[in-house]
């Protein structure tokens, strides 16, 4: 495998994790019942916030460097954005999984968000 194909399949692993944390900064609740059950403190909320805004600027951080540090063709840096969008959509489907999951496995007087 050629360096340039590493680079590429790096921006795009890269560009779907740093797109998962951005969602999941905007949704957080969404995300955070995955480690605490709710309801959460406020303490907590920003926390969690915080770090998944920092995940998602430092994956930032590194697309941005590495598209520096090394150039790609264009039909390369396609291809890369495809690999985040097929990651991105993954994500979303295990998330989808393991809600539906979760609602067929509670109680039915449980409260749902």
């Amino acid at each position: 495998m050629s360096g340039q194909s590493i680079t590429m399949i790096h921006l795009g692993f890269f560009g779907g994790i740093t797109a998962v944390f951005l969602w999941a900064n905007f949704e957080h609740l969404r995300f955070m019942r995955f480690w605490l059950r709710p309801p959460y403190k406020r303490l907590t909320v920003v926390v969690f916030r915080v770090l998944f805004a920092a995940w998602a600027m430092a994956g930032l951080y590194d697309i941005v460097s590495q598209c520096i540090r090394h150039t790609l063709s264009s039909d390369r840096y396609f291809i890369a954005a495809l690999i985040a969008f097929a990651i991105a959509a993954i994500a979303r489907l295990m998330l989808d999984f393991a809600e539906r999951r979760d609602r067929a496995h509670a109680p039915s007087d449980a409260i749902r968000h």
